[in-house]
């Protein structure tokens, strides 16, 4: 398909003195690609802008000051907002280091003519010590995930945060408004096969960000490691996005029916999907629905719990008074080997993503593919639940310590009504579509490759009190440098007790969010039940 004949695509890159590395041969794949390329050139003093007017479809911008090292930012909004005035369909953005396969020029007509989706994300792998290989480490991982680069040109408002360096190409604000698909295409960067480019990256990095608030020490460190760990390209095998989905399991089989239900209709188009249990139940007719969903499903594996921890035989069972559920200490022991043996199984097995969330949860289709498009190594989606008639519904998501909502300054204090305030307005943005920092979270999480690396990341911490094993796994991410975030555009439904099967605001959410109930789809568990 010609240019002309399909959606029109302004593909953007910023340029500082590119001349003698990889500028030629970018723009010379672009061009087979692009309606326009859109290229900012930050002062470079080299003859980039010679090479650039070599290509009929380059507009050039020149800025008046460098700005690229050292603000980021302001030069990624600048790139995008001067994209959108050329009004192209899709925006394409690269920098001038990052070239893709070949196989784009075929696949692009594609892309661009989807009838649903609005941003595609790509594998972008890190080459080193030559152009054959790429780097591979917990550090190192990129291309275990999708990063988007491919996005509609759509009215959105939105707007870059204050960020120096290794700002984002598209912002959290811009990427959760979108639908997201994924490409197996690669996009190879070249930009530290170069040393003396990567010094020059580096002493950027700790000019700009001497306190390690964009980029960890440990990642700027690791830019000098002298043997690091290599892979060669054409031994790597590129697939579809994997997820594995799985949780421990210990519900009423009236609720697992339901939750499945809902699961089964998640979008997972695109994506390499399978599901792994831990039976954790006592009643035998949940036990019986695993089972059968185990025979009936090949991608489907159901893991008894002894199997998986020494605790399984002999702790203690939960107390349920049909509201909640009140777990013993051995319970919550039990339950964290059983999810650190998940994230064990899925990093050992080569998943791009573990998506572990509570099994009395109903879902909403697009819940898969928004946290994996939100593009964050951990991330919840919100759900909120009224435990209490008396009392307002709460979320499973908080900013500190044991499940407060505020954000507490050890150098200012809040009087009561204050603290309301904050809390008021924090559970306000949860309500909201959109990506939030949090620093608690757990029951609907998914996780990126990077940490799935992390060995007994649900362990208890033997000096803190704090109860459950999700509020220990979150100090142990943040004390290691990660970042934990929340997304509330779709909010599953908790079930969290089969009363509410029969209820009219669990019937109104069913058909809101057009998840076929159980009754209206036998197919789906028919065999098990």
């Amino acid at each position: 398909m010609s240019l002309n004949n399909r959606p029109s695509l302004v593909t953007t890159i910023i340029i500082r003195n590119e001349a003698d590395r990889y500028l030629q041969q970018n723009l010379t794949l672009l061009s087979k690609i692009s309606t326009e390329i859109l290229v900012v050139d930050d002062c470079s003093t080299d003859n980039s802008i010679e090479i650039c007017r070599q290509f009929q479809n380059v507009k050039l911008v020149k800025l008046d000051r460098p700005s690229f090292l050292g603000d980021e930012s302001v030069i990624r909004h600048k790139t995008y907002h001067t994209a959108r005035t050329l009004n192209p369909d899709w925006i394409l953005s690269l920098d001038a280091d990052e070239i893709f396969d070949e196989e784009i020029i075929e696949k692009i007509p594609d892309l661009l003519n989807h009838p649903t989706i609005e941003a595609w994300g790509f594998r972008i792998y890190d080459l080193w010590s030559n152009e054959k290989s790429y780097r591979e480490d917990q550090l190192w991982e990129r291309h275990h995930r999708y990063t988007t680069r491919l996005v509609k040109n759509k009215s959105l408002n939105f707007d870059w945060n204050n960020i120096p360096v290794h700002a984002p190409h598209f912002t959290d604000t811009l990427l959760q408004q979108l639908k997201h698909g994924y490409c197996n295409t690669k996009i190879f960067h070249y930009g530290f096969l170069y040393p003396e480019r990567t010094k020059i990256i580096l002493d950027s990095w700790h000019k700009h960000d001497s306190k390690n608030n964009f980029i960890s020490a440990e990642y700027k460190e690791s830019l000098l490691d002298k043997s690091p760990k290599i892979k060669t390209l054409n031994q790597t095998k590129i697939t579809r996005p994997r997820i594995l989905i799985g949780s421990p399991v210990c519900h009423p089989n009236r609720i697992l029916q339901e939750f499945f239900n809902a699961l089964f209709q998640l979008d997972t188009d695109g994506l390499e999907v399978d599901y792994c249990f831990i039976d954790d139940n006592s009643d035998t007719e949940s036990s019986k629905l695993l089972s059968n969903l185990a025979t009936e499903h090949t991608n489907f594996t159901v893991i008894d719990k002894n199997e998986c921890t020494c605790l399984g035989k002999n702790s203690d069972d939960y107390e349920n008074n049909n509201l909640t559920v009140k777990w013993p200490v051995t319970k919550t022991l039990k339950v964290s080997e059983m999810r650190n043996y998940l994230m064990k199984k899925a990093a050992s097995e080569n998943y791009d993503f573990l998506f572990m969330l509570d099994t009395d949860l109903i879902l909403q289709k697009e819940t898969l593919k928004q946290l994996i498009g939100c593009e964050k190594d951990i991330i919840s989606e919100v759900f909120w639940t009224q435990w209490y008639d008396s009392q307002p519904a709460s979320p499973q998501v908080w900013a500190q310590d044991n499940y407060s909502f505020y954000w507490r300054d050890p150098t200012e204090k809040l009087d009561s009504h204050q603290i309301t305030e904050e809390a008021d307005a924090l559970k306000n943005k949860f309500r909201s579509p959109g990506i939030t920092k949090v620093g608690g979270l757990g029951a609907c999480t998914l996780f990126s490759r990077q940490i799935l690396e992390i060995p007994n990341a649900y362990s208890p911490l033997y000096n803190i009190s704090l109860k459950g094993e999700d509020r220990h796994f979150c100090v142990k991410m943040v004390a290691l440098g990660y970042t934990l975030y929340s997304d509330g555009t779709y909010p599953p439904y908790h079930l969290y007790t089969d009363n509410l099967i029969d209820t009219q605001g669990y019937h109104q959410y069913i058909q809101e969010h057009r998840i076929v109930p159980t009754q209206s789809n036998p197919q789906i568990l028919q065999e098990a039940l």
